[in-house]
């Protein structure tokens, strides 16, 4: 259903993490992008190799899963997994609250 997300998507983390299968984590997140997507939940799934970084102010550095913020705006890359999503990329962008 979701293979051109296979690029990249705009996503909005709605919960936290559902559980794990050995190593693997999952996390809910409503799609902002793209729009024909748009407000759908997506389960999206990360492995050891995903790698995570925050944006904040001009600034790149490297977080963990646990790191990302519920509500929180999130641009995933990676592949289609039936009706998830396993990232390969996640960059979080910083919200003042």
């Amino acid at each position: 259903m979701y293979n051109d997300l296979a690029g990249v998507a705009s996503l909005r983390r709605v919960d936290g993490m559902v559980g794990t299968r050995g190593r693997i984590q999952r996390s809910t997140h409503l799609v902002e992008t793209p729009l024909k997507y748009a407000g759908d939940s997506i389960t999206v799934g990360t492995t050891d190799s995903t790698r995570f970084r925050e944006y904040d102010d001009g600034t790149s550095y490297g977080i963990t899963f646990d790191d990302l913020v519920v509500g929180w705006y999130v641009r995933i890359a990676g592949t289609v997994d039936g009706d998830g999503f396993t990232a390969e990329r996640v960059i979080q962008y910083f919200e003042e609250e």
